[in-house]
């Protein structure tokens, strides 16, 4: 008996790096930070932590580099202090609104899944018209107690709120830790990369594309055509 042909339901957006331009940000901060202790951050090294909050092993880093122990609470917050002040004016990356259109328009569900909390989702929400593509009930987070991307236990949250089967979902992400975390949940993945993720090595069976730009609606249906066949 053959299977049915796949159908494309519902399209789920990382936040950080994929709908917003804050992942630069991020590695921004870290730099000014890293400079400060008289090392540098490369984007080679920052490539690792991109889409992870405040990984403990960037402190291991930095101890390495300048070889001498640090501290940990200052640092974060002067980086609490630093990327909200670089990051208030963030754009939607390159092509977010002509595809997320395309998405809406199509008739499919949205939904997004982020290891950033609410606060953090909400502070961009109004200013960038984000309601004109999700809804506020279909934002799922890193503050609702489950284990953070590369753990796919956000997208397992994410699919149960949609109410829609992995196969019949394609997510959109720009790390290396978010795509093994979609992957892990067995749903098909296009990555996007920024400039700080440009060079990552994504795992097998990520689809890679340089921005939304080039995306459209059938390559997505595509996708799950070719993961069925």
């Amino acid at each position: 008996m053959s299977q049915p042909d796949p159908r494309l339901t519902a399209v789920i957006f990382d936040f950080d790096g994929t709908l917003i331009d804050s992942e630069r940000m991020e590695f921004e901060s870290w730099a000014r930070i890293f400079e400060d202790h008289g090392a540098r951050l490369t984007t080679d090294i920052w490539a690792e932590f991109v889409g992870i909050w405040v990984h403990p092993g960037i402190f291991d880093v930095l101890r390495g580099l300048i070889n001498r122990d640090v501290d940990e609470e200052a640092i974060l917050a002067r980086h609490g202090e630093l990327y909200p002040e670089l990051s208030k004016n963030l754009d939607l990356m390159p092509g977010v609104e002509a595809f997320a259109d395309a998405v809406t328009d199509a008739g499919l569900r949205t939904a997004i899944c982020t290891n950033s909390d609410r606060g953090w989702v909400h502070q961009h929400w109004q200013r960038l018209g984000l309601h004109r593509w999700f809804d506020d009930g279909h934002v799922y987070t890193g503050d609702m107690n489950r284990p953070h991307k590369p753990a796919p236990d956000l997208y397992h949250l994410t699919l149960d709120g949609l109410g829609v089967p992995g196969r019949e979902v394609v997510v959109l992400e720009d790390s290396v830790h978010g795509a093994t975390a979609a992957l892990a949940a067995g749903l098909t993945v296009f990555a996007i990369p920024t400039a700080v993720s440009q060079q990552a090595a994504y795992p097998a069976g990520t689809k890679v594309v340089d921005s939304m730009h080039d995306l459209t609606v059938d390559d997505l249906r595509r996708a799950l055509c070719n993961k069925v066949a």
